[in-house]
């Protein structure tokens, strides 16, 4: 069951750029921006010699992508059709998310910022 109110509650985003397993991104508040970050971004998380990991995806991108898949599961409820979001891929603004995992409307969503990664 979806739960649109709480959407937010429900959408976990994950870094799978480069990785042996998706990272599971960290909101950071920042003077410039509100933005989530691979984890490997940071030098504490990273093995030595291992690279910076850059994929920022910003709070006004992950708005958007909120807002799709609020659509479709209101789309789906018109139709009383039941939904999975489950390997569903879709791109906005040059920012890629692929559902990982739909637990019952808890998303595990992989994103990448294709606008700023390095490959």
């Amino acid at each position: 069951m979806y739960d649109i109110v709480n959407s937010w509650q429900n959408v976990h985003l994950f870094c799978c750029k480069n990785h042996k397993e998706p990272q599971e991104m960290e909101l950071l508040n920042t003077p410039k921006a509100i933005f989530y970050a691979c984890p490997k971004y940071f030098e504490k998380n990273r093995e030595a010699g291992e690279p910076a990991c850059i994929n920022p995806v910003y709070l006004n991108d992950v708005e958007k992508a909120v807002k799709k898949i609020n659509d479709m599961v209101g789309a789906a409820a018109m139709a009383d059709n039941e939904l999975n979001l489950e390997n569903v891929k879709f791109t906005i603004d040059n920012v890629d998310y692929t559902v990982l995992k739909d637990d019952n409307g808890v998303l595990d969503i992989a994103v990448e910022n294709r606008k700023v990664v390095r490959k």
